[in-house]
Order: C-alpha cells, then structure tokens, then sequence
C-alpha cells in the first residue's frame, strides 16, 4: 500500500490477502443400487480450503437423513466422492444431494433420484415330508436374502402373533431350503 500527501509517500511492507471462495458440488447419478442399498455419488471442488461434506436423503426434498461427514483438506482442488447408505425401502423413490461447507459458506448439490430394486417375492419350487415325516419346501428368491418361516393354527390372527419356527437356508445362490426341526428327527430333505 502507498500513502501519499503534500509531505511524500509512505509504502507499506508487502502482505498477502487470501481470498476465500465457496465450494462447487454436484451431485451425480447414484450406482450400484440394490434392493436396500445404494452408492451415492457427486463432485466438490473445496476451491483451496478445508472443506466438509456429507450428503441429505429421504423420500422426499425435505431430506432429513444425513450420510457420514467427509473432511477434505485445505489445498484440495477437485474430490470425486461417494458413500454407501443402507437400510433403504426397495421400490420406493429416494431423492439425494451432496451438501459441501467450508469458511466462504455452503453449497448444495441438485437434487437427484432413485429407486432402490424392488425385491421380487419368493417362489415355491416344492413342498415334501422326508422319510422321517418331517416337513421341507424350497423356495427360489434374491441370492443373499433371508427369511423366518412363521406357523398359525389360527388365520385370523395378524402375523404378528403367529410363531416363528425356524429360518430357511440358502442352500445355493437364489435357491433356499426349510427342513422342520421338531422331534423325532431332523432330516434335510433337500
């Protein structure tokens, strides 16, 4: 800086201003979507500044679930980031955006959807009693599900209230198997 008047100019040591400037993002499609599960994807350029970011979903653009915070360092020019959600319902429409902050303020991320892979319901291949009379069924399904079979005595209580009797196992990718566990004896039949 020079300060000049009728008595001469003063000049001031050199100093260095730093500019602050907001972060860019951009949210991007997501991938590997699942069932339950999706990775979320986007861009933020932190503009040289330490910067966090994190991403908002739900059903809705109200959002209202939040992912994990990122930290990105100062000196960063450009991050690519993605983060895995589960817990997501299938079939139902999620909508998500990257949120970036740093000094300078927040930026947002626009709004993008998708909808996790509805879940195809099971189909019975067959049903059978081995030779000791216990009952077995296999089922085809989603490789990497799981299931509670339930028993009633009674149809016209909820499902709430009919009994657990066992878990099926997936016996090969897709392919799930129920051998009944009661006494006299427990014999796979499948």
């Amino acid at each position: 800086m020079v300060v000049t008047n009728s008595a001469g100019s003063v000049t001031s040591a050199v100093a260095t201003l730093t500019v602050v400037v907001p972060p860019t993002a951009a949210t991007l499609s997501a991938s590997g979507v699942t069932a339950g599960s999706a990775l979320l994807n986007a861009t933020v350029n932190p503009q040289g500044t330490a910067t966090s970011c994190y991403f908002e979903f739900s059903f809705t653009t109200n959002y209202g679930s939040f992912s994990a915070t990122n930290a990105l360092p100062s000196g960063t020019n450009s991050l690519a980031g993605a983060t895995s959600i589960t817990g997501l319902a299938s079939g139902t429409l999620h909508h998500y955006r990257v949120v970036a902050i740093n000094a300078a303020g927040t930026t947002t991320g626009q709004d993008v959807i998708f909808t996790p892979t509805p879940i195809a319901p099971p189909q019975f291949r067959a049903a059978l009693t081995s030779p000791s009379g216990n009952m077995c069924f296999t089922l085809s399904a989603a490789p990497g599900a799981s299931f509670t079979l339930l028993s009633t005595t009674n149809l016209s209580l909820s499902m709430s209230n009919w009994t657990a009797i066992g878990a099926l196992t997936e016996i090969a990718p897709g392919q799930y198997g129920f051998t009944e566990t009661q006494p006299p004896i427990q014999q796979q039949c499948y």
